[in-house]
């Protein structure tokens, strides 16, 4: 989510583009990654979780690879946002899904592991 702010001098050189502009591309994966949260809940909730996942993992792949044969400024702002939609199927769907897979009594402390772990990456 935060890699493009270390790269914002780098693509106002590369695009000639404005500091703003620039901040616009990590901008639309934050934008784009809080919707996909709105969203991938209730779709899990009617068409099952691990397909979300799988597919997150896949999508989030293949964007990921494509991003690095961009070379437009707003190539990149489109493919950020495409990345940012599917790269928050993870967050929600992860933290229900290790609800339901452990006991009651354990699921604090699964759920808790889990968002430490993601905290630093």
């Amino acid at each position: 989510m935060y890699i493009t702010i270390p790269l914002a001098d780098v693509f106002t050189q590369a695009f000639q583009i404005s500091a703003a502009q620039a901040a616009w591309i990590g901008s639309s994966f934050s934008l784009c990654y809080a919707l996909g949260c709105l969203l991938y809940g209730p779709f899990s909730d009617r068409y099952g979780r691990k397909v979300f996942l799988v597919a997150g993992i896949i999508g989030l792949t293949v964007v990921t690879v494509a991003i690095g044969f961009v070379d437009s400024y707003y190539g990149l702002i489109v493919f950020r946002g495409v990345q940012g939609l599917v790269a928050a199927a993870f967050a929600p769907i992860s933290l229900v899904y290790a609800g339901e897979m452990f006991p009651p009594h354990k699921r604090l402390t699964a759920v808790g592991l889990y968002s430490w772990r993601v905290s630093r990456w």
